[in-house]
């Protein structure tokens, strides 16, 4: 494996962990915003404009297990998805900075190289 397939998988790998953290962010954000409202009526919109079959058994029992959330489980599902999107973000970044001193290093590597090599054939 190559110094930059390496590097290009790292930053691959940065990249979708900030893209999950970033997600994970916004979903935890809009359950704090839903906490407190009425989430099966919101649900029941969110279906009817989707366009779906809302006598379905699947949506039907959806909504029932909406409806009865409590706003409470709604700030723990928020508070794990901030936490897990934190972690996401922190692994993200910290990837990307990992591949920014790789690169650092391997510059600084071959400046020496160039200079101990220039000052052997002069």
């Amino acid at each position: 494996m190559t110094a930059h397939s390496h590097q290009t998988g790292l930053v691959s790998i940065a990249l979708s962990k900030v893209m999950k953290g970033l997600l994970l962010l916004m979903v935890g954000l809009g359950l704090l915003e839903l906490m407190h409202a009425d989430l099966a009526t919101l649900f029941s919109r969110l279906i009817e404009a989707l366009h779906l079959n809302a006598d379905s058994r699947i949506i039907h029992a959806l909504v029932l297990r909406i409806d009865a959330l409590q706003p409470h489980s709604v700030l723990v599902a928020s508070l794990v998805g901030l936490g897990y999107a934190g972690l996401f973000l922190v692994e993200g970044i910290g990837l990307w900075f990992v591949t920014f001193l790789l690169n650092l290093l391997i510059v600084l590597y071959l400046v020496v190289q160039l200079k101990h090599h220039a000052l052997n054939h002069t």
